[in-house]
């Protein structure tokens, strides 16, 4: 009964556009097949992962576009709206990823809903705090990690962005992660439910490790 709940709440937010989805594009590349989120997985299709994730996206936005038409006979009229998408990528993989999506037409998401960025490179440290050098007075940089990723919207004037969507969620998920449930409408409605009834912030969901491998 819970679970129902919740889906039904979920898909309320999805319809709404009340959630953003958060890609995490911005890993090291693989050396030998180029940026991570490109990345042919040896699917019949082809498909990468962004296109992947994606086509879950605009799945989810049906499903939801379905559920209100069955709930308020209005709501065909109005319509679903759009949800806007996040990708974060790093300063040497951004280039390629804006020109795949742009040669994919966005996979059918608007223009407008879309947002490619970088998020900035940080030097790496050792176990005593001090920065690693890559050569002579030159430090030793990688993208920064997925804790960067708000600072990122910060940093690219986005958040005003979000307030302007009326964005009260934002799904955050690594495009090298395909068991993710992009915009999983029953955690979304869980979610929804403890910051109402809890005054909770944030929600993770994960699946413990049977071992480290």
């Amino acid at each position: 009964r819970r679970l129902t709940s919740w889906r039904r709440t979920g898909l309320q937010v999805i319809a709404e556009a009340r959630v953003a989805v958060l890609l995490l594009a911005g890993g090291i590349d693989l050396e030998d097949y180029g940026p991570l989120p490109l990345l042919d997985i040896g699917l019949l299709s082809k498909k990468t992962l962004l296109q992947l994730l994606f086509e879950r996206v605009k799945r989810v936005m049906h499903i939801a576009l379905a559920y209100g038409r069955s709930m308020d006979a209005g709501f065909k009229q109005r319509g679903v709206k759009p949800i806007s998408i996040y990708v974060i990528c790093n300063e040497w993989n951004l280039r390629e990823v804006n020109e795949f999506l742009e040669a994919n037409e966005l996979f059918g998401m608007r223009e407008s809903e879309v947002h490619v960025l970088a998020h900035r490179f940080s030097a790496l440290l050792d176990d005593r705090g001090k920065v690693l050098l890559e050569r002579k007075h030159k430090a030793w940089v990688q993208p920064g990690g997925h804790g960067m990723c708000f600072q990122a919207l910060v940093d690219d004037g986005l958040i005003p962005d979000l307030k302007s969507r009326g964005i009260t969620h934002v799904f955050l998920a690594p495009t090298n992660n395909l068991g993710c449930k992009v915009l999983d409408p029953v955690f979304l409605g869980h979610c929804e439910d403890v910051k109402v009834t809890d005054r909770k912030t944030a929600g993770v969901k994960l699946v413990q490790k049977l071992s480290p491998e």
